[in-house]
């Protein structure tokens, strides 16, 4: 089991700490978008793969909503890196401060999940690489949208003789594409072409 802080907790660190902290591996407003067929995606015990250790935001109202889901609060970023149990540090905060975070957390020996966009410049994710490389510490993107409805309609399709009309075709096919181009503008940078 990896012990995972996060750093950030508005709405997506929030659903985060939630997803984790109470290890359901989902968050009350993922719910009503899951098709059928694919609850089980949604539902994994994620309390036998990772323990969260605590958050960190510098917004007091986060910082108390936090305790009182029972989750520990630590009072700086510098307290998180220097904690000797975390070994992932979860980013959610503005996307600006992504690169910085980044850097600090693996240069304190601590893994790295980014929400997305990772950074602003391509200069700022060439600097996060090249330090995950230096120090052996992954740096992860967290995007994940094989479970996003979209995604699942267009799966579902393909999978059986359900009939989907243009127009939700079209919706879905424009939405991957722009994932597409996105993953592989990242795989590129990931593989130095």
């Amino acid at each position: 089991m990896k012990n995972i802080a996060i750093v950030g907790c508005g709405n997506m660190g929030g659903g985060h700490a939630l997803a984790i902290g109470y290890g359901t591996g989902y968050t009350d407003w993922q719910l009503p978008q899951i098709i059928d067929d694919e609850v089980e995606a949604v539902t994994t015990d994620i309390s036998k793969i990772l323990h969260l250790s605590g958050i960190y935001d510098i917004d007091e109202k986060r910082q108390n909503w936090a305790r009182g889901e029972g989750f520990h609060v630590y009072q700086s970023l510098e307290e998180i890196l220097a904690d000797p149990e975390v070994d992932i540090v979860l980013i959610a905060v503005p996307n600006h401060l992504h690169a910085e975070i980044a850097i600090k957390a693996m240069r304190a020996g601590k893994h790295v999940l980014c929400e997305k966009p990772v950074t602003p410049t391509s200069a700022e994710l060439e600097e996060v690489l090249k330090v995950s490389k230096e120090t052996g510490m992954v740096f992860y993107p967290r995007q994940n949208r094989r479970w996003d409805p979209d995604y699942l309609l267009i799966k579902k399709s393909m999978m059986s003789s359900w009939p989907v009309s243009p127009s939700v075709w079209r919706t879905a096919l424009v939405a991957a594409a722009r994932m597409v181009l996105l993953d592989g503008a990242v795989k590129s940078v990931l593989e130095g072409a």
